[in-house]
């Protein structure tokens, strides 16, 4: 009995020194602290995904840089985020997003005019 009661009380003492950040930031965007816009793309591209990438949330859905009357269909992947924010380590990670994208689609975009791929239709 008296084993059993220390088991626990190591347990409860042992899951209460993990690293508050690590669930801080347990949403999928860390990977936005390290990544490189152009080396993406370029990496993308070599690899035959041209898609353009998007942000969206429940109440937000936008790919930046790209024009509002321009449809790309299937040609976007999209980023996620949440519209509720518990930290500001998330926080951080949910404005590096549309950075991200801008910059990431002004690759796919350059590329996109360099090798006359056409982008989107257009709405009439």
């Amino acid at each position: 009995m008296n084993k059993a009661i220390c088991l626990i009380v190591a347990i409860i003492f042992l899951a209460s020194c993990t690293d508050a950040k690590v669930g801080e930031r347990d949403n999928g965007l860390e990977w936005l602290l390290k990544a490189n816009p152009e080396i993406d793309a370029k990496k993308a591209i070599r690899s035959g995904d041209t898609r353009f990438i998007g942000v969206m949330g429940m109440l937000l859905k936008v790919v930046p840089r790209i024009d509002k009357n321009c449809d790309p269909g299937r040609n976007v992947r999209y980023i996620n985020i949440d519209d509720v924010i518990n930290s500001y380590e998330e926080r951080k990670l949910q404005a590096i997003a549309p950075v991200y994208a801008e910059a990431y689609n002004h690759y796919m975009l350059q590329y996109g005019r360099e090798n006359n791929v056409q982008v989107c239709k257009y709405n009439s």
